[in-house]
């Protein structure tokens, strides 16, 4: 077996896995915010005024944890991506020498220029559903409102969400399904790809 065929497969089981945790949880997490709601119930007005916002929050929280480290894999594998095609090329460019939106786009554009892959091609359409997703992960990990102009892309995978605080949504689980599916698709690409150099 290739080392980008063990880090597709050690990736993609990890990618899948995450989803799996969050299906096989859900039992277990709906039972348990039952309860608390029907807890809720005897607690005072304004005691469930000021808490009833974290009935959601385990939720929020687990989705987003899940979420940021399936994409945390995925970056994980375009920098393997690019050290096998660094060990292959003949090149004289170097990783250090292109430069991108963050590390995931220079590992991409290293791929294109360098490789000449299909599909490290900017214009890829699982790439652009993958800039979609980097969007989410931004949002998540920034804390910032410097995204609110493409805020209604993250509304679309919103459980609730707040225009005054972007960050007050909780994303539901169809996108971790989403992304699984759109990376595992992208990796195999690009490592089939990076075999028939």
């Amino acid at each position: 077996m290739s080392y980008i065929d063990a880090s597709l497969e050690v990736f993609t089981n990890n990618i899948t896995s995450l989803v799996s945790m969050y299906k096989e949880s859900e039992h277990e997490r709906n039972r348990s915010s039952s309860e608390l709601k029907e807890k809720i119930k005897t607690w005072s007005e304004m005691d469930q005024k000021k808490l009833s916002h974290y009935i959601f929050h385990f939720e929020w929280v687990l989705v987003q944890s899940l979420f940021v480290s399936g994409f945390s894999y995925f970056e994980h594998f375009m920098k393997d991506a690019v050290e096998v095609l660094g060990e292959k090329s003949k090149s004289e460019i170097k990783l250090d020498d292109i430069k991108g939106k963050g590390f995931l786009e220079t590992y991409r554009k290293y791929l294109c220029l360098v490789g000449n892959l299909p599909t490290a091609k900017p214009d890829n359409e699982m790439w652009e559903k993958i800039l979609g997703y980097r969007l989410y992960r931004d949002v998540i990990i920034k804390n910032t409102l410097m995204y609110f102009n493409e805020i209604e892309k993250v509304e679309e995978h919103s459980t609730y969400f707040e225009k005054e605080d972007p960050l007050a949504h909780s994303m539901n689980g169809q996108i971790l399904e989403e992304f699984a599916s759109t990376v595992i698709s992208y990796m195999s690409c690009i490592s089939k790809e990076l075999k028939e150099l």
